[in-house]
């Protein structure tokens, strides 16, 4: 799950519009080439194996920023818990696009890859060492903490339903122990008790523009 591989599609119904959230992986779609030679035989260097059959591409695993620490074991184990790890990764991102927009989501990013514990790569997460386990990047937390103090600053209730989110992504979802994190639908509950908090904002003068994403986002779970 990466940002690119959420769509997101309009419908319109009279005069009400309704937004339907799907996941796909444009990784996956891709034309496979069959080079023949002198004899027909398949060629030298084909996606095709000998019987006829296209080969699996192994470098097709998915954006690196969001894959869960499960990815660099050496016998990677990818379950559904780690596409909840994925799915914790957009929503931290999402935040940093309601604060800073697409400016405030490449700053996260650069911020994340450039730590000295990072390696020059953009994870959610560091590698540990012999004597340290592999943890949440500490950007993360850093930068959460800084958009739950901005949110403070416009309505301590907006903080408070930040902070909720966010906090629990730390705790419950950056987990490095996949079995340890929470399932999609412990996800989804922290989702829509987020959304009630941000539709009680709503109803106070002063709303956002970031409160009504928000809201456009939420009310989809």
């Amino acid at each position: 799950i990466s940002p690119r591989n959420i769509l997101i599609f309009q419908e319109t119904h009279g005069e009400r519009t309704s937004y339907i959230w799907k996941l796909s992986d444009f990784s996956l779609a891709h034309i496979v080439t069959r080079p023949l030679g002198k004899d027909g035989e398949t060629g030298e260097g084909s996606n095709w194996s000998d019987d006829g059959e296209p080969m699996p591409d192994p470098n097709r695993r998915g954006e690196r920023s969001y894959l869960g620490p499960e990815s660099l074991y050496s016998t990677p184990s990818m379950t559904a818990k780690s596409d909840v790890w994925s799915l914790g990764s957009v929503i931290s991102i999402v935040f940093a696009y309601l604060e800073g927009g697409s400016e405030g989501v490449t700053q996260y990013g650069e911020t994340r890859s450039q730590h000295r514990a990072a390696d020059g790569y953009d994870r959610f997460f560091v590698r540990g060492t012999v004597f340290t386990p592999i943890k949440v990047h500490p950007v993360v937390k850093s930068w959460h903490t800084g958009l739950i103090d901005k949110a403070h600053q416009r309505d301590p209730r907006e903080g408070d339903a930040v902070e909720l989110m966010l906090r629990y992504l730390e705790k419950k979802v950056f987990v490095a122990a996949p079995a340890e994190r929470d399932s999609a639908m412990q996800v989804e509950g922290k989702l829509l008790n987020t959304f009630r908090r941000y539709s009680n904002l709503a109803k106070s003068p002063g709303g956002t523009q970031a409160r009504s994403f928000l809201r456009g986002l939420f009310s989809q779970v």
